[in-house]
């Protein structure tokens, strides 16, 4: 994930010490998924007290360092961020320890070859701070030199990808506005298709209004011609109706008078035939009486009997007739109810149907 430099160490206990932290963080991001290349670390023996400080420097950049590239691995980070990052971690102001990243999870080299080369250069760079000990001036400004182009380049690749970055941002709003006025133009021609099939809906609905106006008129005069003809019609039956019943009437009327005639007759009649029967045997007794004494009680008896049979037959007759005047009464008022009750319905349909 990281190439670094600096200048110079305090001595090279420290420098082992610092390398050993350098090479665990470099497996770390290793494990991470990031890339990582050599440490180089060019030797000089000069000015102690400037060496303290810029390897203050340096451990103060290899700690921004590592919170850059944890933000840069971590979910949701962004180009931006690496960027303000790179800058915030550039080093002190006069160049000492300064630091650039280069790589990234888009970056190849996680294969096992990059990983061996990283291990071999570490315990290169080991060995190399035990056995040398001059002429590391020359080496370190070749390695200050190389770290400044090092980060010039990078500042251009992120300027390069902040430019390429806001162009796509253009092209995609240039598109979405694009998109966005297609759109309200394809809405709007919906909505002018849709009015003008709505207004042809109308017009349609208004002509079917005025030829349903027309039948609806037509209809109504049918209905009066034909209203007229029922009532006239219900008129002339009405006035048949009550014909008839009169003459059903007087038929009946005059069935009763012939049979209250008849009734009468036979109960003439039968009471003469009673009066001759008793007078004959009145007589019949009178003359016989001393003869038939002991019959004359049981003839007695039997004519009570008889007698009595003819008075029960009397009184079922007129029973009979009571039976069948209360009969035809209830059927003429049946009769006259069934009348009313049809001129009512009658009369009912003819107001419904004006």
């Amino acid at each position: 994930v990281s190439v670094l430099y600096w200048s110079s160490c305090v001595c090279p206990r420290t420098c082992q010490a610092e390398i050993d932290r350098v090479a665990a963080m470099n497996n770390s991001l290793l494990s991470n998924g990031g890339t990582a290349t050599p440490i180089r670390r060019p030797q000089t023996a000069g000015n102690s007290g400037r060496s303290a400080a810029r390897f203050s420097d340096l451990r103060a950049s290899l700690a921004q360092l590592s919170e850059t590239v944890h933000e840069r691995t971590a979910p949701g980070s962004s180009d931006a961020d690496m960027q303000r990052h790179l800058m915030q971690s550039g080093g002190p102001a006069d160049g000492a320890g300064a630091l650039t990243v280069t790589g990234g999870p888009g970056s190849a080299g996680s294969s096992p070859a990059r990983l061996r080369a990283l291990a071999g250069a570490q315990r290169a760079a080991a060995g190399g701070h035990r056995s040398a000990g001059h002429g590391a001036g020359t080496e370190a400004e070749r390695a200050w030199h190389e770290v400044k182009e090092n980060s010039a380049r990078l500042q251009q690749h992120i300027a390069l990808e902040v430019r390429r970055r806001a162009e796509g941002q253009k092209a995609l709003q240039e598109l979405v506005e694009a998109r966005a006025k297609e759109l309200a133009q394809n809405i709007e021609r919906s909505v002018q298709e849709r009015m003008l099939a709505l207004h042809r809906n109308v017009d349609g609905l208004t002509k079917r209004v005025d030829v349903l106006n027309k039948e609806l008129a037509v209809e109504r005069e049918k209905n009066m011609r034909l209203t007229q003809e029922l009532k006239f019609q219900a008129t002339q039956g009405l006035s048949e109706v009550k014909a008839a019943l009169e003459r059903e009437r007087s038929q009946r009327a005059e069935k009763e008078s012939m049979l209250s005639r008849k009734l009468a007759e036979d109960v003439f009649r039968l009471q003469e035939r009673l009066d001759v029967e008793r007078h004959a045997r009145d007589s019949m007794v009178a003359g016989v009486r001393e003869e038939i004494g002991a019959v004359a009680k049981q003839r007695h008896k039997a004519d009570e009997a008889l007698v009595q049979k003819l008075l029960e037959d009397l009184k079922a007759v007129r029973h009979q007739m009571s039976v069948e005047r209360d009969e035809r009464e209830r059927g003429e008022e049946h009769l006259a109810a069934a009348l009313n009750d049809v001129v009512t319905q009658v009369r009912g349909s003819i107001a419904s149907i004006v």
